[in-house]
């Protein structure tokens, strides 16, 4: 009788230990989960390339689908090629944007220094201009026009 209290009580404290190792790991598992959304729901794939008339940019523009496929973001990454290789620069300006479903933009290269990109969206609606760079008139320009669907 004595021997199968022990053995009881063995199995008890196991059980009990095991059971907080299971809640321990469960609650790590969880805070991991957590802290890598919503990233960890999306994939970011190219979805085209301009280059600049003389080639010294090129511009790519960038889709982020999350939650698989219920929202989309774009982005359009400027890649610098020139004046010498070794100073290559690449910057990704993010599109605003009050739609959810898939809308990529329309991009295109006005001058070989200006790109511009139209954002079409529900309410959002106006003109927005960054230069890059510090040279002006070397550097590219980046305009973002966003218009009502």
């Amino acid at each position: 009788m004595k021997v199968s209290k022990r053995i009881a009580m063995i199995l008890g404290v196991v059980g009990v230990v095991g059971l907080l190792v299971w809640l321990v790991v469960g609650a790590v598992s969880l805070i991991v989960y957590v802290a890598r959304l919503p990233e960890s729901n999306c994939a970011t794939k190219p979805l085209s390339e301009y280059f600049a008339p003389d080639r010294a940019y090129k511009a790519t523009v960038l889709e982020k689908n999350c939650n698989m496929g219920e929202t989309f973001f774009y982005s359009v990454r400027i890649d610098a090629y020139w004046p010498q290789p070794s100073k290559r620069w690449f910057i990704v300006p993010q599109l605003e944007s009050d739609t959810l479903e898939q809308n990529p933009p329309v991009v295109h290269w006005a001058e070989p220094r200006r790109l511009e990109v139209l954002v079409k969206t529900h309410t959002l609606a106006g003109t927005s201009t960054d230069h890059f760079g510090q040279e002006s008139g070397q550097d590219p320009t980046l305009v973002r026009t966003y218009a009502t669907l």
